[in-house]
């Protein structure tokens, strides 16, 4: 076989694989598609930084652990002045419908029961 007629033959066989691989390729992005990503706990700052992160990721919603009021109010800042980025979100359709307009989703909760916990009353030997 001369190297003119391998090369020939390999092209053609590389571009068949393509050929027969695209069908499979489009079911996995229409797979991808209708996933939806979630970061189910993050403590991390919510910034301009870390939304770009999320986004590089593939995140499409994201669980924000907050700390008390003053976090809320932080947060619901950060989303009046990004909200063509991000959106907070409290039900799967509203986590759908931010990803379908391209755009991240975010959940609040907390990891703690500090805020529970100054609502007990507490004998003197600090217990409950």
């Amino acid at each position: 076989m001369h190297r003119r007629d391998f090369v020939k033959s390999t092209a053609i066989g590389a571009a068949a694989s393509l050929t027969a691989s695209s069908p499979l390729m489009a079911d996995e992005a229409a797979a991808q598609a209708s996933k939806i990503i979630v970061d189910g706990l993050d403590t991390s700052l919510m910034n301009e930084g870390f939304v770009g992160l999320l986004k590089t990721g593939g995140v499409d919603c994201v669980h924000q652990s907050m700390d008390g009021l003053p976090s809320y109010g932080a947060m619901y800042s950060f989303l009046d002045q990004h909200k063509n980025e991000i959106v907070p979100a409290t039900t799967v359709r509203e986590i759908r419908e931010a990803k379908r307009q391209g755009k991240l989703s975010v959940t609040f909760g907390v990891q703690h029961a500090n805020l529970l916990e100054a609502l007990l009353n507490k004998d003197p030997m600090d217990t409950y």
